[in-house]
Order: structure tokens, then sequence, then C-alpha cells
């Protein structure tokens, strides 16, 4: 069997705990990983622009 593919079969513990934990801050799961989300989003925003900028500019040049 390959490696990874027990992950299917586990209910997936690490949600649970971090749930709880959060839940006794008073913050749930899906607030936290929204805020999780964007804060990631941000902090690479410029890199995610550079990124969109340099694949319009191949796909551009992919026509010539």
């Amino acid at each position: 069997m390959a490696r990874g593919n027990n992950r299917n079969n586990v209910k997936n513990p690490i949600k649970e705990t971090v749930s709880m934990i959060l839940e006794s801050k008073g913050i749930s799961y899906d607030t936290w990983l929204e805020e999780a989300h964007m804060k990631l989003i941000f902090e690479n925003l410029e890199l995610l622009n550079e990124g969109l900028a340099l694949k319009k500019e191949l796909e551009g040049n992919s026509g010539e």
C-alpha cells in the first residue's frame, strides 16, 4: 500500500482536537479556518499577482 492512503480511514482527530481547543476559546473552527485562509492570501498577494501577470505574459507570447 502506498504511503498516505490510510489518511482516508482516519476520522480526522486533528480537526476534532483543534475544534475543541478553538471552541474553548469561543472561536468556531470554520471562522478560524476562513481567517487563516484570508491571512495566507493577503500575506502572499504580491507573489500571487506576479504569478498571474507572468501567466498572462506567457499566454500572450505563445500566440506569436
